[in-house]
């Protein structure tokens, strides 16, 4: 008795532990929804899907347990005339059939009820999203131009009806034959007899199935009736002259034809003809190959590809508006640039020029790591571009957060305790103008070291990076093992973590959960655990925010924001459809894109705040609607933080590739493509790459305000490579997220990108100077080439890199700047403009300027000196390339520099010649 006792303890124990082991992911991530605010976030996805799953499940086993059992049932009906069966089938009931049991046949039928149900359900989970988009759906306002439905029905309730088609129609395929094998296996004399008038009970139950199915198929018809419009064609997507014309209705007539079969099949009841049924099947089967296959060909190939403009143009005309629709195109401003290659006044200009991004986010990556990684576990992912207020000037910066990469450990250090404990965070930021380089080309900062040290006023009080882009796993705070913060000397400094992002480990319940969703004894085993330790789980930051919200599309590039000392991420989230009738699709995107929502992502707690910046987005407000605690308006987003929003990249890619060619409004053009244009190309180290958005400061339509903006231009499709027009899209409120697009005049020949390419290749100081550099030991890279617009004119700039075999650190070694037919390569920008247009525009900040009187003479000694230290870094610098003229060249700026220092150093001395007094 003892045993058995102790034999039932093991197997509760072993049960326990498996349910523990299945369920502790889910348990857990709902103790972490909760503790982050949004349990009634998970409440509802959970109760969604296991809803949609119980619906299906029950749907599926009661249709197939309810007509087993009633072909089984019938197949046993004592007055079954076994007289009238074959020999071989009185033989096989009664050897066979007649021996399995009641109970048995019942267990039977009950397991391939829930076997099929449980298949069924794993195999057709269209997932809970679509159900909640149906029941919460918001109209578009925007009505179809075939149906004349608003395009909510398309992108919320269509996806459904299809789901619902897919569902019953694989249930009703299977269930038919799964019937007939029953009263095959126990009663085959139930399907004998087709051809006599009066049927028997199998044979109307097989009917009624077979109409139901009918049915369902005449349903399909009607869905691709509605789907014409979301259909491509050799032309574009959506319904075109065929369609609507012939295809259409041919759908409509196959849909009624085979409703009119599922009724006869329904009427067999009372009156059977199994010859009219057949040539019922043989009429519709003809009739529909004619209507949806032979007579769309015949019309297409003779009516409307010989006059294919006229018949299409009416459809073109929606394709175009609907795409436009589709991706937020309707609201472009279209404004002309004069480019008239000529500036008035380049110092009216200066916040443009200062900042015009010399530093390619790439080089400049290495720098960062080289640079400021300053222990070999730190690693920059990756380089953001924003814009900060500097001195009382808007500058454009580049950023990187200083993260722990923990795969940079050596084995024997990535113990469980110093991956979990004790290495638990990054440190820091760096922050750099997108402008300025050192003498030696290297990166001039803003914000740089351990702890981090800034400039203009710039300070980060919680360096600490908890949840970052390289955070791919869970660490546990609060230990009896302090945790590693930064390198401090010969010693680490060390902390302990006082944010709220941790959820406690404050029951052995809780480590026992934890430990079987990590598969992780040591939760439970480790001595350095205590009640107040915390468990930080999804701290990667894209991975934490998709859990929450997994419904819409995140962008690829979350970048770092520095407010009032604290650090946060900001991501892009898109809502997506690939159901807008009419418009266009994207590969991997749909056919429907906005940008509706914010996501901030605190750095140190890992709080994470939604912001709707869209109201006028129907899919987003359905998400509002779905889950109404999940999204804050917009207004609520801290002032400092709304400064830092970006339009996104991957958006404005996207709406620049498809404006390329549907800025064309007249379907004549869009359809010979006559004014079709491309995004172009540039050159990056030796190969030819699609140019990317790039983000900058530009002060528009002689505006003096600067605003920051993200840009790319244009270029013809076709032939020709000059630049057409240029897209951009405004960042800084009021005004975020316009978009306005400049065209150049069609009779002026305005440079683009490969062509300016070309003409740096042609020129031959340039190119040889590069081939040399290229040849003595280093490598050459250049970096991104910008269009600078200004002034109505179009400046071309491009930063050359050169980086040696034996060092990883690329420096800023030259400027190329191209305007009308001057290209020159100069040390600098400010070298490049001067040779260009014979001025140098003041660089000097509001800050470095004092208005006194009294610090004039300090305030000239103070700049020549800087002046003085910059020519001779460059000195220095170009006796390192071994370019002796430029070493010369500096060497008599600094002896003039000098000169002037002299005078300003003393003076109350005068040097006459032959006398040394002076007046005290």
């Amino acid at each position: 008795m003892l045993n058995r006792a102790r034999l039932f303890l093991v197997i509760c124990l072993l049960l326990g532990w498996a349910f523990l082991w299945a369920t502790s992911g889910l348990i857990t991530e709902g103790i972490w929804f909760h503790h982050l605010g949004y349990g009634d976030v998970f409440v509802k996805i959970m109760s969604t899907r296991v809803t949609v799953h119980l619906i299906i499940f029950v749907v599926t086993f009661a249709l197939y347990f309810f007509n087993l059992k009633l072909a089984l049932k019938r197949t046993n009906d004592s007055h079954l005339e076994e007289a009238f069966l074959p020999p071989m089938l009185q033989l096989y009931r009664e050897v066979i059939i007649n021996r399995i049991p009641a109970k048995g046949l019942n267990i039977l039928l009950i397991l391939i009820g829930l076997g099929i149900a449980a298949y069924t359900t794993y195999q057709l989970d269209a997932g809970w999203a679509i159900w909640l988009q149906f029941l919460y759906q918001t109209p578009f306002g925007i009505a179809d131009p075939v149906f004349g439905l608003d395009t909510g029905f398309f992108v919320f309730s269509l996806p459904v009806l299809e789901v619902l088609r897919n569902i019953f129609l694989s249930l009703l395929l299977w269930l038919l034959p799964i019937t007939a094998t029953i009263y095959v296996v126990f009663n085959p004399s139930q399907l004998v007899g087709w051809h006599s008038a009066q049927l028997k009970f199998s044979q109307k139950h097989l009917l009624v199935q077979a109409g139901l199915l009918l049915l369902l198929i005449a349903f399909d018809f009607v869905l691709k009736a509605l789907r014409l419009t979301l259909t491509p064609n050799s032309l574009f997507l959506g319904a075109g002259f065929t369609d609507v014309y012939v295809r259409l209705p041919g759908y409509l007539v196959s849909g009624v034809l085979i409703a009119i079969l599922a009724l006869a099949c329904f009427r067999g009841f009372k009156k059977w003809r199994f010859k009219g049924l057949v040539t019922g099947v043989v009429f519709t089967l003809i009739v529909i190959g004619l209507v949806t296959v032979a007579i769309p060909s015949l019309v297409q190939r003779l009516m409307v590809e010989p006059n294919q403009f006229a018949k299409e143009k009416i459809f073109l005309e929606h394709h175009i508006t609907m795409t436009q629709k589709a991706y937020g195109l309707t609201e472009v401003e279209i404004r002309q640039f004069p480019a008239e290659n000529k500036i008035s006044d380049l110092t009216a200009y200066q916040p443009t020029i200062d900042n015009i991004r010399l530093w390619d986010w790439r080089p400049l990556q290495q720098s960062y790591n080289q640079l400021q990684a300053l222990s070999y576990y730190y690693h920059f992912n990756g380089i953001d571009v924003d814009r900060y207020q500097i001195d009382g000037q808007l500058r454009q910066v580049m950023l990187g957060a200083r993260e722990i990469d923990f795969d940079r450990f050596e084995p024997h250090v990535q113990t469980w305790t110093n991956s979990r404990l004790r290495y638990t965070h990054g440190y820091g930021l760096v922050m750099s103008p997108v402008d300025e380089a050192t003498a030696n080309g290297l990166p001039h900062f803003f914000i740089k070291d351990i702890p981090p040290a800034g400039t203009h006023g710039l300070t980060v009080e919680r360096p600490e990076i908890y949840f970052g882009e390289l955070t791919d796993s869970y660490v546990i705070t609060n230990t009896k093992l302090k945790e590693f913060d930064y390198p401090k000397g010969e010693d680490n400094a060390e902390t302990v973590y006082q944010g709220t992002g941790g959820i406690k480990l404050d029951s052995y319940f809780k480590k026992l959960l934890f430990a079987a969703r990590f598969r992780d004894y040591r939760l439970l085993v480790s001595g350095e655990l205590h009640n107040d330790s915390e468990i930080l789980i999804h701290r990667q930051i894209v991975d934490r925010v998709q859990r929450i919200a997994p419904f819409l599309r995140l962008d690829d590039d979350p970048y770092l924001v520095l407010e009032e000392g604290r650090l946060y991420w900001i991501l892009d989230a898109y809502t997506l459809s690939g159901n807008f009738p009419y418009a266009g699709r994207t590969p991997g995107w749909g056919n429907y894109i906005r940008n509706s929502v914010k996501v901030i992502v605190d750095a140190y707690n890992g709080d994470v705040s939604f912001y709707l910046t869209d109201p006028t987005d129907p899919i987003a407000l359905t998400w509002q609607k779905a889950f109404p605690s999940l999204f804050l308006d917009l207004a609520d987003m801290p002032p400092g933080l709304q400064a830092h929003l970006r339009y996104p990249v991957d958006l404005f890619r996207i709406q620049a590739q498809i404006y390329a060619k549907y800025h064309m409004d007249n379907p004549l053009v869009f359809y010979n493509d006559e004014d079709a244009w491309k995004i172009p190309e540039e050159r990056y180290l030796a190969e030819t790459v699609s140019m990317e958005p790039y983000y900058t400061i530009l002060q528009l339509d002689n505006v003096s305000e600067p605003e920051f903006v993200l840009m790319l231009p244009f270029i013809p499709a076709k032939q020709i490579a000059n630049m057409v027009g240029w897209m951009a899209a405004l960042n800084d409120p009021p005004n975020y997220g316009k978009l306005i697009v400049y065209k150049f005049f069609k009779d002026r020949h305005v440079y683009g990108p490969m062509q300016i390419e070309s003409r740096i290749d042609q020129d031959s100081e340039i190119s040889q100077q590069l081939t040399l550099w290229d040849q003595r030991g280093s490598s050459v890279i250049r970096g991104n080439l910008l269009v600078i617009p200004l002034d109505g004119a179009i400046l071309y700039v491009e930063p050359i890199f050169i980086q040696s075999e034996q060092s990883s650190i690329p420096e800023l070694s030259r400027v190329i700047l191209v305007f009308e037919d001057q290209v020159v390569m100069a040390r600098t920008l400010e070298e490049a403009l001067e040779q260009v247009f014979g001025q140098l525009p003041d660089r000097t900040t509001p800050a470095e300027k004092a208005p006194a009187l009294s610090e004039e003479i300090g305030q000239n000694y103070g700049q020549l000196a800087r002046q003085a230290k910059s020519v001779f870094e460059q000195a220095v610098a170009a006796q390192r390339e071994g370019d002796w003229a430029a070493y010369g060249d500096y060497l008599k700026q600094l002896e003039n520099l000098l000169n002037q220092l002299s005078p300003i150093a003393s003076p109350g001395e005068e040097d006459t010649e032959g006398s040394s007094q002076s007046e005290p």
